[in-house]
């Protein structure tokens, strides 16, 4: 993966440059990275970062994997139409919006079966959020990040959809 803040983005071979989220690519992946941030004894946060659509057109994917540090609630994916790369900032716990992914979980992912994917289009981009609460005595500097596993082309027969079950 890349680290945030500083980076480019990446996108299996074609590269843009961005001041906010890295990406990274890694085979037939892409990771998106929240910029780092620091989250003091006792506090809890919500915190967001937008991210312009780094696959340059069409994709399907077939397995969204996530990590976060230790001290996270949860991590939701959002499709944002016509995003672009900002920089991290505070947020609702609130907001929602058509959500491929979401985990409880420090390290996760989600796999279709074969043939299935999720088609993110071109125009549209990605919002991650993340929760923290920081239970310990000392600050936790939080490490989000989110990769998308891209189907080989010519394999998806079928397409999923967004389902979103608060409970």
């Amino acid at each position: 993966g890349g680290t945030g803040g500083t980076g480019g983005s990446t996108a299996t071979g074609s590269t843009s440059t961005s001041s906010t989220g890295t990406t990274t690519p890694s085979g037939e992946t892409v990771t998106l990275v929240m910029d780092s941030f620091d989250i003091a004894p006792g506090e809890e946060v919500y915190k967001c970062q937008n991210f312009a659509n780094p696959f340059g057109g069409d994709v399907d994917v077939s397995v969204f994997e996530s990590h976060m540090t230790a001290g996270s609630h949860h991590l939701l994916l959002f499709y944002k139409p016509v995003a672009q790369d900002g920089p991290l900032q505070d947020c609702s716990g609130l907001e929602f919006a058509a959500t491929p992914y979401s985990t409880q979980l420090p390290d996760d992912s989600v796999a279709f079966p074969p043939g299935v994917a999720a088609t993110i289009p071109e125009g549209t981009g990605l919002r991650l959020q993340s929760h923290y609460l920081n239970t310990t005595a000392s600050t936790v500097t939080a490490h989000v990040e989110m990769t998308f596993h891209l189907a080989a082309p010519g394999t998806v027969k079928d397409r999923s959809a967004v389902m979103f079950i608060v409970q």
